[in-house]
């Protein structure tokens, strides 16, 4: 029975690598998934930074369905961004990469569940 995987690496390893790791297990799982009859919701846990980065100094921001975090994807992959910084980059373009994967699946596969997706701002797990 599939009740919670974890797809994302949350290593916060600086390597760009993780990102077409993070969205070939995304899919993979989805496919699993689809496999199942009794399977009948799916909820992506994603990430409030697949779709932008905090802008406290920029006021009346719409994110909506289509907001990507484009600008993660190219640093996570710029090698001019210094190591330090580019690990918060690797996870955010990971969760957008793996949410906008996942969303494109979707939509050509028409699966027998329902599926949506939650970007929680932070997780914090007790185990």
């Amino acid at each position: 029975m599939l009740n919670e995987l974890q797809a994302s690496d949350v290593s916060l390893r600086p390597d760009p690598e993780i990102i077409s790791k993070s969205v070939a297990t995304t899919l993979s799982v989805l496919e699993a998934a689809a496999k199942h009859d009794t399977v009948t919701r799916f909820v992506l846990t994603s990430s409030a930074s697949a779709a932008s980065f905090p802008q406290p100094d920029q006021p009346g921001i719409i994110i909506d369905s289509n907001t990507w975090n484009d600008s993660a994807v190219r640093s996570a992959r710029d090698p001019s961004v210094p190591v330090a910084q580019k690990s918060y980059f690797v996870y955010a373009a990971s969760k957008t990469e793996s949410e906008r994967e996942a969303w494109k699946w979707v939509k050509q596969n028409k699966p027998g569940f329902d599926f949506n997706t939650v970007l929680p701002d932070t997780n914090v797990s007790s185990a």
